[in-house]
């Protein structure tokens, strides 16, 4: 959960382009093993087009000619890029060597001034733009840090992307779900869509998960403007009118915005934004919850399908703590603590019985 890097996107399809963006961010992190640099010399031969994609995308990633270089795998020349590109690729640089080492502090912090300094007086232009996909597979949780030092952690089968200009930072969650703890700008206002909900923050901490009906914002520090753009049905109604008035979410609180259902706000016991929060720290926490509802919650981290031999027993009362991960670990909590068994019926699908 520690993974803090920057994915471009570029012409190559998503498998691919995960795979190319973990290749660079094992880069990233320090030399290769002998192992791994086996098998990233295998991983190209196995395609002539890796190769050209990973130097695409390591231009655009600071620091990585020389150990590209040293695999004999040079990054495309950044010579064709303009200054202020360099000077945003320097600041990242620092960033990620400030997160590594502590050794010479003091000179990293006088040479990240200077350049902070020509950034902010000469060369920033309100049209750079920055760019980032990311994704997590099913049962996958990974924490990205962005550009502008927010920090973004994803939840299981989730895709965001964002798109940082000299005005605005623009995510769109697309699928999944994700906690934003944002950093404060107040000259760039902080904004993620997901599906036709908009929310709109500065400094904050905030969760959203999108689903099928609705999207779900519940908001631990600070607080969030949201608001639903309006669907066609409502349009016709509401010529010229483009969304919702928005609603202040704080701290403590929730909001649930649907397309056509209406938005609303409500509060959050501190149980409750444990239980909404805690997948961020590798666990599912449940109070007093039935079992139906446990299962639903558990089924998002697996391919495993997971079955009630009855509808009673789907209203059993569970409280406890799952880990994430292996679904028999999870199972396993689930059997000690309502006392029913599990069967395993099919290599991917698993039924619960009372006994």
């Amino acid at each position: 959960m520690n993974d803090k890097s920057q994915i471009i996107p570029f012409n190559a399809d998503d498998t691919r382009r995960d795979q190319v963006a973990e290749w660079l961010s094992r880069l990233d992190r320090g030399p290769l093993t002998e192992q791994e640099r086996t098998e990233l010399a295998q991983w190209l031969r196995e395609d002539p087009r890796r190769k050209t994609e990973l130097q695409a995308m390591a231009s655009f990633w600071y620091g990585l000619n020389a150990p590209l270089a040293e695999l004999g795998v040079s990054a495309v020349s950044g010579g064709s890029q303009p200054a202020s590109v360099g000077v945003f690729q320097a600041l990242a640089a620092f960033a990620r060597s400030h997160l590594r080492a502590t050794a010479a502090v003091t000179a990293s912090l006088t040479l990240a001034c200077v350049v902070l300094g020509l950034w902010v007086f000469v060369w920033q232009p309100a049209s750079l733009t920055t760019q980032g996909y990311y994704r997590t597979q099913i049962g996958e949780t990974r924490a990205v840090l962005l550009p502008d030092g927010s920090e973004v952690v994803l939840n299981t089968n989730t895709r965001l992307e964002h798109s940082f200009t000299g005005s605005e930072r623009t995510l769109r969650l697309l699928s999944g779900e994700a906690i934003f703890d944002v950093t404060h700008d107040a000259d760039r206002p902080f904004v993620v869509y997901a599906s036709d909900g908009v929310i709109r923050a500065v400094g904050t901490r905030f969760a959203v998960r999108l689903r099928a009906e609705n999207v779900m914002v519940a908001v631990e520090e600070g607080k969030v403007a949201v608001h639903t753009r309006v669907g066609k049905s409502l349009a016709n109604r509401w010529p010229g009118k483009r969304h919702r008035q928005s609603l202040l979410v704080s701290q403590g609180e929730a909001a649930d915005l649907g397309r056509n259902q209406g938005q609303f706000k409500s509060q959050l016991s501190k149980r409750d934004l444990i239980e909404r929060l805690s997948w961020a720290d590798g666990q599912l926490v449940f109070y007093d919850e039935e079992l139906g509802a446990v299962i639903e919650q558990v089924a998002r981290y697996t391919t495993v399908q997971i079955q009630l031999d009855s509808e009673t027993l789907g209203h059993h009362r569970i409280t406890g703590v799952l880990p994430i991960g292996d679904v028999s670990t999870m199972l396993e909590g689930i059997e000690a603590a309502l006392g029913i068994k599990a069967h395993w019926v099919a290599p991917d699908v698993v039924e619960l019985t009372s006994g």
